[in-house]
């Protein structure tokens, strides 16, 4: 008896301490915080409404956001926790708000911790009874209650576009999408024709509306794709909603910026995502076809390349948006050759020294040997300004050429202009060819051949002069000696480059008798039929350096 009594005895005085222990645990977190204050709610709010002032505060509390309020933000966030779900609700609105606030401290399980530490989780109704039960002489379950809702998932980054992150309930929901009409929107039914119109390159983020990280993202985002509007097109892909695209492009965590190029391939953003490291992201990706000259040998390279398209420099500095004249050279790629000269390249800027060419300039080469021609200072470093402007050098650069594409302006054949195609064996032009022998003015005489050259502006051929006392292997072409037949020492000779053949006039050679052979070439009253001796030579001078 007096056993069974000591038994009893000992059970009342568990219930007794279990009870005891719950009451200590109250009291310990007597200065609680209202959960409902917290989120600005009233005590009769609804889900909807829960939910909606919690949205505003994360995002406005977010470490991302406001490092420094890392505590506002997990009160705002154990507040939300509690009060979106209807038993915990409940408990809160029965114990107070001490209680729920030790609740909140108590328990374990929070990301990175077993019990105690971390983060924590919700005090839950299971909990309580569990307790109950076991110490009431109830059986137990076997558990003790709810893990926490908090959880890691692959879903944002503060960084770069790997590793798990801190994920909250809040996220599952479908949310408000987070763009509405500011950039172009790619979808399943438009996926297709927005690749297909990629004209220069698309800079694409995946993104979810639930996703704090892009949330917060969307202002730098908007910001880049306003830098860049009229030169490269920005768009986003709501993940959401588009899983297939998403997984396509092996997203794996959001946000997530690719730069789509016009052959389909492109380049992935990891990192930090501030503003200075995507611009260097889509300078380093973006595709071009400037030329940049560091040296002399890119420089001539550059001159004498393509004779028939115009030729622009762009002098600059590193300070000027070269992403910009990247998206130009991609625009009138085939119809300009572009070169770009920074003016930090003390060496090849000295080459330019008595044009005093101030930055960002362009320069618009008609003279590939004295490389001279008009220069614009741009005082607005515009995108659309320039392409204005180059446009406009393109229909000039036509109307100086007739059908059959050559330039009809009497000059001299240098080294530089014959390297760069003129005359060359590809060239199907008919070259008649003046070989000044003696190093004096031709002043008068060249005024009246332009005006012999403009008569034929509509056929395939080209009048142009060569300086012997520069170029002397040129008459070894030809099976020429260096003397004088006549008073000006001019020889005229007819050079088709196809065929490697040629014809000389036998005669003095002025304005009437170069118009005369020039026009019995053309409509076959004499033939070119004299085999070359050699192809034409020409050697490198310093009379383009002299010049400058």
């Amino acid at each position: 008896m007096n056993g069974a009594n000591a038994k009893k005895r000992k059970k009342i005085t568990n219930f007794q301490s279990v009870i005891l222990l719950i009451l200590s645990f109250f009291l310990t977190y007597a200065k609680g915080i209202d959960y409902y204050k917290r989120l600005g709610l009233k005590r009769n709010a609804t889900k909807e409404d829960i939910s909606k002032a919690y949205r505003k505060l994360a995002k406005e509390y977010h470490p991302d956001i406001a490092p420094d309020k890392e505590k506002d933000f997990m009160e705002i966030a154990n507040a939300y926790e509690t009060l979106s779900d209807p038993e915990k609700r409940k408990l809160y609105d029965m114990y107070g708000e001490n209680y729920a606030d030790g609740a909140q401290s108590f328990g374990g399980g929070g990301p990175g911790s077993a019990g105690g530490g971390g983060h924590g989780f919700p005090f839950d109704q299971d909990v309580v009874n569990e307790i109950f039960r076991q110490f009431a002489g109830g059986g137990g379950r076997g558990g003790a209650g709810r893990a926490g809702s908090f959880h890691f998932k692959f879903t944002s980054s503060s960084g770069g576009n790997a590793g798990p992150s801190f994920h909250h309930p809040f996220e599952e929901e479908v949310e408000e999408d987070i763009y509405n009409d500011e950039l172009l929107k790619i979808k399943s039914k438009n996926f297709d024709s927005v690749m297909n119109d990629i004209t220069f390159a698309l800079v694409i983020n995946f993104y979810s509306p639930s996703c704090s990280h892009c949330v917060s993202f969307k202002k730098s985002y908007i910001k880049l794709a306003k830098k860049y509007d009229g030169y490269i097109n920005f768009a986003v892909i709501n993940c959401q909603e588009e899983k297939s695209i998403c997984k396509k492009y092996n997203v794996r965590s959001l946000p997530h910026i690719i730069l789509m190029k016009k052959n389909k391939t492109y380049e992935t953003f990891y990192g930090t995502r501030n503003d200075d490291n995507l611009v260097q992201f889509i300078n380093n990706n973006i595709p071009s076809s400037y030329v940049e000259v560091t040296n002399q040998k890119k420089l001539d390279k550059f001159l004498t390349k393509s004779a028939d398209i115009p030729k622009v420099i762009f002098f600059i500095s590193h300070n000027d948006n070269i992403v910009m004249l990247k998206a130009l050279s991609m625009e009138f790629e085939k119809r300009i050759n572009m070169a770009v000269i920074y003016n930090t390249n003390y060496s090849i800027m000295n080459l330019f020294k008595k044009r005093n060419i101030k930055t960002p300039s362009l320069l618009l080469v008609e003279d590939i040997d004295k490389i001279t021609g008009e220069i614009t200072q741009l005082k607005n470093f515009d995108f659309n300004i320039l392409s204005l402007k180059l446009s406009h050098i393109v229909a000039q650069n036509r109307l100086q050429n007739n059908l059959y594409g050559h330039i009809t302006t009497y000059q001299e054949l240098t080294k530089k202009k014959y390297e760069s195609g003129q005359c060359q064996q590809n060239d199907s032009q008919i070259c008649f060819l003046i070989l000044k022998l003696l190093n004096q003015s031709y002043k008068s005489f060249d005024e009246d051949v332009k005006k012999v050259a403009s008569k034929f502006s509509s056929d395939p051929l080209k009048i142009l002069y060569v300086n012997i006392y520069d170029q002397p292997y040129i008459l070894e072409s030809f099976g020429l000696p260096n003397e004088c037949k006549h008073p000006n020492c001019l020889i005229l000779v007819a050079f088709r480059p196809k065929r490697q053949k040629f014809r000389v006039f036998d005669g003095e050679v002025n304005m009437n008798s170069v118009h005369n052979f020039v026009e019995n070439v053309v409509s076959g009253g004499l033939s070119i039929n004299q085999n070359i001796k050699k192809g034409l030579k020409f050697i490198s001078t310093s009379h383009y350096r002299d010049e400058l």
